[in-house]
């Protein structure tokens, strides 16, 4: 089976309630190349494609996405 998307991830702090913004910052590709950043921390997650702006999310509306 093909390998169809992978992630790589980063992180600027080990403590999380230190790190600011984005504490960890996820790259998404599929075979065409990028296609996005997920922006996780404190106060939620945020995701941005391309240029455009990022879509946050708390933890409780990412919740109940889910």
């Amino acid at each position: 089976m093909a390998k169809v998307h992978s992630a790589k991830a980063s992180m600027k702090s080990l403590d999380l309630s230190k790190a600011g913004d984005s504490a960890i910052v996820i790259n998404a590709f599929n075979d065409k190349g990028k296609i996005g950043k997920l922006f996780v921390g404190q106060g939620g997650v945020a995701w941005k494609v391309g240029k455009s702006k990022k879509r946050r999310y708390s933890w409780t509306e990412l919740a109940k996405l889910l």
